[in-house]
């Protein structure tokens, strides 16, 4: 289940109101389950409040409508990341996210027939360095919205809202790499803890298993999904898991360009594969934030600042033609 072939791409996703508006979309369209993972969740954010929650309230008046239409109840789970003893301190919370009940996770809901739905969160304690960094909503394993964005207020800006929002993108994918996707919350939940701080029981399979081979608006369209396990230790530096070597493997491989964006850079093994593959011939396109986390990334065993990723790429490259570094500029509106 590393790599499908069976799936679609539906949209790709800019912005937290379209990226919330497809988690909202993927809720809607779920018959027996939506399971949720995020690293932050903000339950007074525009994301929560004004695209998760209606979907729910969307989904149970449905579910109340034509009951025979869906697996009731219909099971919701929602796992957020939440930081305890020295990453508390290094994340600058108390405790991260509170005790993961309905009224913490999902405030103003409203009324919940239990008949119609059955609502759980978990939270994924995270010591050191041994987040929750995935996000994702899946329903019954077949449609999936991913992104890079947290549930937060910061990733919505208007008129009314005051500052600029910060970037990200996502995307809405349907088909086998949707029970890709569920196995990897199935990994997460049943290491997490309920509201009681104990341990979550494990997710019941499906009660009907997706049929993908009938689905004829599918194509061969593979998609690799690439995960790691928790670290906890800050100073393990291995890339012995599925995600780094993919990584790794797409940059050695890369023939004609390689386009990177991401708010930090600092692993020292990709830069040197980045600075190789510039060598080569390969153009590198590397759009980084600036002066993003600086003082996290600073810290011993974070890895460094992109500053310092920049001046180690431009040094090992020789000023290479093929190195084209951009810092990141929050658009005004235009």
């Amino acid at each position: 289940m590393i790599t499908t072939q069976r799936n679609a791409i539906e949209k790709v996703t800019i912005g937290g109101d379209e990226i919330f508006g497809s988690f909202g979309s993927v809720i809607r369209g779920a018959k027996e389950e939506v399971l949720i993972q995020t690293f932050s969740w903000e339950p007074n954010s525009p994301g929560v409040q004004e695209h998760i929650i209606p979907a729910i309230q969307a989904l149970q008046a449905e579910a109340k409508r034509h009951p025979d239409s869906f697996s009731l109840p219909l099971k919701i789970r929602i796992l957020v990341n939440q930081a305890r003893g020295p990453a508390a301190k290094f994340m600058k919370r108390k405790k991260g996210n509170r005790a993961p009940t309905i009224e913490n996770l999902l405030p103003n809901l409203g009324n919940i027939d239990k008949n119609l739905l059955n609502i759980k969160g978990g939270v994924h304690v995270n010591k050191l360095t041994d987040g929750l960094h995935s996000k994702t909503v899946i329903a019954d394993g077949q449609r999936v919205a991913i992104t890079g964005a947290n549930v937060q207020k910061r990733n919505h800006a208007t008129d009314e809202r005051s500052g600029l929002a910060a970037y990200d993108t996502g995307a809405v994918l349907r088909g086998e790499v949707g029970l890709s996707l569920r196995a990897g919350f199935e990994h997460n939940w049943e290491r997490s803890l309920d509201a009681q701080d104990q341990p979550n029981k494990k997710l019941r399979r499906l009660s009907v298993s997706p049929d993908f081979d009938n689905d004829s608006t599918l194509t061969e369209t593979p998609i690799t999904v690439l995960t790691r396990k928790a670290n906890i230790d800050p100073f393990n530096r291995s890339l012995a898991s599925p995600q780094a070597q993919g990584f790794l493997t797409a940059i050695q491989k890369a023939k004609n360009r390689i386009s990177i964006q991401s708010p930090n850079l600092n692993n020292p093994v990709l830069i040197k594969a980045l600075v190789a593959a510039a060598q080569r011939g390969v153009k590198v396109e590397l759009l980084l934030s600036k002066r993003f986390n600086e003082q996290r990334e600073s810290a011993l065993g974070a890895g460094g600042t992109n500053a310092k990723a920049v001046k180690k790429l431009k040094s090992l490259s020789k000023n290479s033609s093929n190195l084209d570094i951009r810092w990141y500029v929050a658009p005004r509106g235009e």
